[in-house]
């Protein structure tokens, strides 16, 4: 199990460009109430979120306003009388929106938290939502886990989400011309899909799209990924790092030249990086003796919480941080890390023998296997 996280780099300032309006048509239960409308910056780092409100009158409201790109990610909220709210996404386009409102019937299953259904005429980019949303529920509903005692709460297990994913993003083919689907594939470039599949659904792009500045931003960030990915791949040189120890002491991976080691990108607050932990203790209390160091790099910035974890859990390998928070620190960003647990295993001739951030199959246990080969290849 792997935890995936989609942290935020730098803020870039986007300037709203596109006007719209969004009009809709709702039934007599929601007169008189206040709807609001979200907006997600769904395809930068940045991800913040706009807000609007209007009371509904005669059946129906208005909202307009400015966004930055040709469509954005946005949602329909309301909060009744018990203070619940429920909400319905979909996707705002420059322009003119039109949406009908219906109730949701009782017996809908997949709707349990949502007041209504929202329906876009002559659409296309709310149509490439509705077949994404669709994949999904597919495979939620027949892959989903609980992850909670309640029954509340579905999860999918790491590879069928890779795999829904993969799915998701070969429908964005089908829509070459379709501004959404760059907004999509940024999404998708924040997740564990592999870039260089992300890259040639890019390529497949209209020439229009391919002229537009996102598609240029997201293709600079693709191509900088496969090159990061490029300079980490097995039997590359390992490249060089810098960091300090728990003690506050400079440390480089040039000090362990000659030396075999594992480098392994954790944090103090990752539940799967506690779940590791004793496989990778293992792993190196059977191999130390061989000359096999662990690189244990803590990726936070709550040095005393890191302290005591060091203490707690008799971590006397090389523990070393940048002192920073995930998705701030150098690191991260050098070996393209998006979830954590990873790790890298290193020869003793310094070349990479495995690398879990590239592998189909990232298990801890895949790591195992590697480093006993290594040892008994003559």
């Amino acid at each position: 199990m792997k935890l995936l996280l989609f942290f935020l780099a730098t803020p870039i300032v986007a300037f709203a460009r596109h006007s719209y309006s969004v009009k809709g048509e709702v039934p007599d239960y929601f007169n008189g109430k206040t709807l609001y409308l979200s907006v997600f910056d769904n395809y930068s780092d940045t991800r913040y979120e706009t807000k609007d409100s209007v009371t509904v009158l005669n059946n129906s409201f208005t909202f307009s306003g400015k966004i930055s790109e040709a469509c954005e990610a946005a949602r329909i909220s309301y909060t009744n009388e018990e203070r619940q709210t429920f909400s319905q996404e979909f996707v705002l386009d420059s322009g003119n929106n039109h949406m009908i409102v219906q109730p949701v019937p009782a017996d809908y299953v997949y709707y349990k938290n949502k007041v209504s259904i929202l329906s876009f005429p002559h659409s296309e980019s709310n149509s490439i939502k509705l077949q994404l949303d669709s994949i999904g529920r597919y495979y939620m509903r027949i892959y989903g886990e609980y992850s909670d005692s309640t029954h509340q709460f579905r999860v999918l297990p790491l590879q069928c989400s890779m795999e829904m994913m993969q799915k998701q993003m070969s429908l964005l083919t089908a829509y070459k011309d379709n501004y959404y689907s760059i907004i999509q594939l940024y999404k998708f470039s924040r997740t564990q899909l592999s870039v260089y599949d992300i890259n040639n659904v890019l390529k497949l792009l209209s020439d229009s799209l391919q002229k537009t500045s996102l598609y240029k931003k997201l293709l600079h960030k693709v191509s900088s990924t496969i090159a990061a990915n490029e300079k980490s791949r097995v039997n590359e040189n390992m490249p060089s790092f810098t960091a300090k120890t728990n003690t506050g002491n400079p440390f480089t991976n040039s000090d362990l030249t000659g030396t075999p080691y594992i480098v392994v990108f954790s944090a103090t607050w990752c539940i799967p990086c506690q779940e590791v932990l004793p496989d990778l203790k293992k792993i190196y209390k059977e191999n130390k003796e061989k000359g096999l160091q662990v690189v244990y790099f803590n990726l936070d910035d709550d040095v005393k919480k890191w302290q005591k974890h060091i203490s707690k859990h008799h971590l006397d390998w090389i523990n070393v941080s940048t002192y920073a928070k995930f998705g701030d620190d150098k690191l991260t960003n050098q070996f393209n890390i998006k979830g954590i647990p990873n790790y890298i295993l290193v020869n003793k001739d310094g070349k990479i023998v495995f690398n879990s951030n590239l592998a189909k199959n990232n298990d801890v246990s895949r790591l195992k296997e590697h480093v006993t080969e290594m040892f008994t290849a003559k």
